[in-house]
Formats: C-alpha cells, sequence, structure tokens
C-alpha cells in the first residue's frame, strides 16, 4: 500500500509541474513516506532526517509515522516543514505553496481518505499495478497501529475503483493486486441498493478484457467466512490461485491475547475450504515471534502450523512495541535475544516449505506474465499465477507477454525456466 500511495504522491507532483527524481541532493523537495508497523521503520525515519543537508529544500515526513507522533515529529527534527497523514496527500502541493508564500511548518492529518482517490496516476512501461480499493481496520489487534494511523475501515466505490482499472488496463495493465489493511471487510451498494462484497468487484474487474490477472491482499480470518468470496477461486477464470491470509501466531493463547478474534481450528478450517475449491492454490501468511507471554510451548505451535499448512510463503517478523496499542504496556515481554533466535528458527523451518512448494513445479511447469527486463543480460523477469518470482532467459523481448514456462532450477525466492 505504501507503494501504491507513494505512485499517488509522485502523481499529485507531476499534476503541478513537478518532475520526480530520485537524486535527493538534485530535490528541491525531500518526502519521506512512512511506515509505522515496526519500530525499526520510526528509527530509520530519524536517522534520515538527522543526516539530511536540509539548505534550500522542503523536508516532508508523510504516511503513518505522520499520523502517530503529529507534531512531535516537529520538535524532534527542525528540518521538517510539513507533516502529513495518509488520507491526505491530494493536498500536498497546496501546503507546499502555504509554506512558500508564509514560511511557517504546516501539518494536515486529517482522515479525509475518500478524496485521495480523486486522481488515477496511469502508469508508463508497467504491466502489473495495485489499487487500493480499502483502507483502515476495525479489528483493533493488541499489537497493532493501523486503527490509529490509517483509521477506521472504508471501502471505496466499485464505479471509482472500476474507472481506475479500465484506465490503467488501457495503459498496458495486465496484471492487478486489490490492496486493503483488511480487504475481506471490503464492500459496496450495487444498483439495487443491495450490499456487495468483494467477491462482487472481482467479478465486476474480472470482465475488463485486458486485465489477465487479479489478486488481493490482506485478508483477516474472521472475514473470510464469505463463501461467495472463496468461491470465486472456483468461478472467476481471472482470480490468480493466491491468498495471503496472516494468522500471526499458532498457539490459540497468543492468538487470544492479540485480540485476533479467532482459533487456529477455525484458520484451519478456511484454508481447507479453499483448497477443497482448488487444491493447487498458494498460501501464504505472516507470523510474529516473540510476542508478550509467548512461551516455548507456544513458538512450537507456530512451527507445527507451518509444517501442517505448507505455505507457499511466510512473512515472519519480531514483535516489535507500538506506542498507544495494548500489548506495548504489557509486562511479560520477551527478551530480545529470545526473539531473534525464534526468528531464525521459524524462517528456516517456512524457506524450507517454500522451496518444497517451489519444487512441483519443476515437474508441472508455471505460466508466467514478464514484467521487465533482469539485470542479467537476455534474461526476463515474471511472476506465475501463484505469485512466485521467475526469470527465464529469451533473445526476443517478452515483456507483456504470458507463456508457459518450463521450471529447470528453484531458490528460496525464485524460480529459473525456459519458455516452451
Amino acid at each position: 500500500m505504501n507503494v501504491y500511495d507513494s505512485e499517488k504522491i509522485i502523481f499529485f507532483f507531476n499534476k503541478y509541474g513537478y518532475n520526480y527524481t530520485r537524486n535527493i541532493r538534485k530535490a528541491n523537495i525531500i518526502i519521506y513516506n512512512t511506515c509505522n508497523i515496526r519500530k525499526k521503520s520510526a528509527d530509520k525515519i530519524y536517522s534520515e532526517l538527522g543526516n539530511i543537508n536540509k539548505k534550500g529544500k522542503i523536508v516532508i515526513v508523510a504516511g503513518c509515522i505522520a499520523q502517530a507522533e503529529r507534531g512531535e515529529i516537529f520538535k524532534k527534527c527542525l528540518k521538517v516543514d510539513i507533516i502529513i497523514g495518509p488520507q491526505s496527500y491530494h493536498i500536498l502541493p497546496n501546503l507546499i505553496d502555504n509554506i512558500k508564500n508564509n514560511n511557517c511548518k504546516k501539518f494536515n492529518i486529517e482522515f479525509c481518505v475518500e478524496k485521495k482517490f480523486d486522481f488515477v496516476n496511469i502508469k508508463k512501461n508497467k504491466y502489473s499495478s495495485y489499487i487500493t480499493i480499502q483502507e483502515g481496520c476495525n479489528k483493533f489487534c493488541s499489537f497493532c497501529c493501523v486503527p490509529y494511523t490509517r483509521g477506521q475501515e472504508y471501502s471505496r466505490n466499485i464505479n471509482n475503483i472500476y474507472q481506475e482499472a479500465m484506465i490503467i488496463s488501457y495503459n498496458g495493465i495486465k496484471d492487478i493486486t486489490l490492496l486493503g489493511q483488511n480487504i475481506s471487510a471490503y464492500y459496496t451498494i450495487d444498483t439495487n441498493n443491495n450490499i456487495k462484497g468483494l467477491e462482487y468487484l472481482i467479478s465486476a474487474l474480472s470482465r475488463i478484457k485486458n486485465i489477465k490477472r487479479i489478486r488481493y491482499i490482506t485478508s483477516h480470518p474472521i472475514d473470510m467466512k464469505n463463501k461467495k468470496l472463496i468461491e470465486c477461486y472456483r468461478k472467476e477464470k481471472k482470480l490468480m490461485p493466491f491468498l495471503h491470509l496472516p494468522i500471526q501466531s499458532g498457539s490459540n493463547k497468543i492468538l487470544k491475547n492479540m485480540n485476533r478474534g479467532h482459533n487456529t481450528q477455525y484458520y484451519i478450517k478456511i484454508i481447507n475450504k479453499i483448497r477443497a475449491i482448488n487444491k493447487f492454490i498458494a498460501c501464504s501468511s505472516d507470523f510474529i515471534v516473540g510476542y508478550p507471554g509467548e512461551n516455548k510451548i507456544d513458538f512450537q505451535l507456530s512451527l507445527d502450523l507451518i509444517v501442517y499448512i505448507e505455505y507457499s510463503q511466510c512473512f515472519s517478523f519480531k514483535y516489535s512495541i507500538r506506542p498507544g496499542t495494548p500489548s506495548s504496556i504489557k509486562l511479560d515481554q520477551i527478551r530480545e535475544v529470545v526473539k531473534i533466535n525464534r526468528l531464525k528458527v521459524l524462517q528456516y523451518i517456512s524457506e524450507d516449505k517454500q522451496k518444497k512448494f517451489n519444487r512441483k513445479f519443476i515437474k508441472i511447469s508455471a505460466i508466467i506474465l514478464f514484467e521487465k527486463k533482469s539485470r542479467i543480460k537476455d534474461y526476463y523477469w515474471g511472476r506465475s499465477e501463484f505469485y512466485q518470482n521467475i526469470i527465464v532467459k529469451s533473445y526476443i523481448d517478452v515483456i507483456s507477454m504470458i507463456k508457459r514456462i518450463k521450471v529447470i532450477k528453484i531458490s528460496k525466492n525464485r524460480l529459473c525456466g525456459r519458455i516452451f
């Protein structure tokens, strides 16, 4: 979602006559689009700000850290001119004009989320794209800052989303990933004034001729009980056989303490229902290790779940204290050295399962949408239906093509193949 938001920010500035540069020395305006999910991200932004050469530049801190820390950022770093939350990017050019005219610091952290979607950023020479369809979360997991930085759940109108998808498809986009902090809670109103869920949107977007592939992230297990959404994996051929469904822990005790609202038995039941629809579906998940109160048994239950589900990918992190969240004040915090060791073990197990999933394709091949040239001469990079990274050697330009390839080599993070 931060990638999508950053693209929006660039588009807004282009619209007002600015040009994007990667050279920070040449820039007149420097924007840090921030994430507040983990402490490491917050620490990094202050380190970056401390090292910046402010002379003649306007410095902006945007995104979730801006929303969470607000005016404190001005106190911690005098170099910052503007603080703006993730729902107000569209007013950045106006704030900059005010800075230039009045030479005073500005900040805006209002939750005016719908207005930032009024503009569609056209992507040139790209064949896959993100579309944010939902923001915010009402679940209030005890470790998570999203409800405080992105606000309550907000779903975009289906007509607005469809229009964006149509425009970017006309400009070459073939693969779209729908984004939301809790995307399975997405809803819209149809022409008969009936409430419709994510499955209704997927069906509508599937009718766009130039769109060949659709995915969505990230779902909350509680909202995956929607039978119609699960049935999409059978009915909608453009919906890719990939589901990212975070569980965070394999321990029911920890899940309860996290305020996740479900247990592992419920989670496994959801996975089994989806695999009954499509036995080849790839499932990925998120895991947090070292959550307050996690003991050896709780940690082992997470490892057991990874082995049982056989995820195609796992994204795992050490528990990170986020100020203002309920878990931040728990007394039974886990020592850092324990978290580090547990993370290494969990990642070793999950990487083994990822390699096992990838090895299947040496026998059954894969279908790839080629998106760009690799850094290696005569090699091209793309993604499979199952969201795997794949590089293939080709002496002709295959960018934007969808081709079946024979997998000849696998590693943890990618496959290598050749075109049939």
